[in-house]
């Protein structure tokens, strides 16, 4: 190839006509052009990637919130059944946590999960405060097995028996 090169050198040098090589310019452009085609596409395929998993990142800690939320609530609630002069707790973090994931996710399962944990929410206020203690300590179970694969619709069953269990 050098040598190629330089012997095309040296006849330009000497006076003799340049020959340009339209295959070897061809085939060069069209794999100057191929490549970077190429790196377009994994560049895109990766940040697509990376966005899926930073978007599913702020689901879980979004879910890890209704945890921790639903968990306090629950704790007041039982305090307020063990003393009822202490006033109701107020479920509306709780709602709040919920909203917040729901702004997180597009995934229909995801969606009909949290719609189902907002009716939940919604159905324990009609329970006395021992009952509710007990209903709303379902939801935290029922995320966590339905994040490992769970059925949606086990984990939605599984809210609505702890409902009617605690009536």
């Amino acid at each position: 190839m050098i040598a190629s090169l330089l012997g095309s050198a040296a006849g330009v040098a000497s006076g003799e006509a340049f020959v340009w090589d339209w295959g070897s310019f061809v085939a060069t452009l069209l794999s100057t052009l191929a490549g970077g085609a190429i790196a377009i596409a994994a560049s895109v395929w990766i940040f697509r990637l990376q966005v899926r998993a930073q978007l599913k990142d702020r689901f879980n800690d979004a879910l890890a919130y209704i945890v921790e939320s639903t968990g306090a609530h629950a704790s007041a609630t039982k305090l307020h059944a063990e003393n009822p002069t202490l006033a109701a707790p107020d479920d509306l973090h709780v709602l709040a946590a919920i909203t917040r994931a729901r702004f997180q996710t597009s995934d229909a399962s995801d969606i009909a999960l949290l719609n189902a944990l907002r009716e939940h929410v919604f159905a324990s206020r009609t329970l006395d405060p021992a009952q509710r203690w007990r209903a709303l300590t379902e939801i935290w179970p029922a995320i966590i097995v339905w994040r490992d694969d769970a059925s949606i619709d086990w984990a939605i069953e599984r809210l609505a028996r702890s409902r009617t269990v605690a009536e």
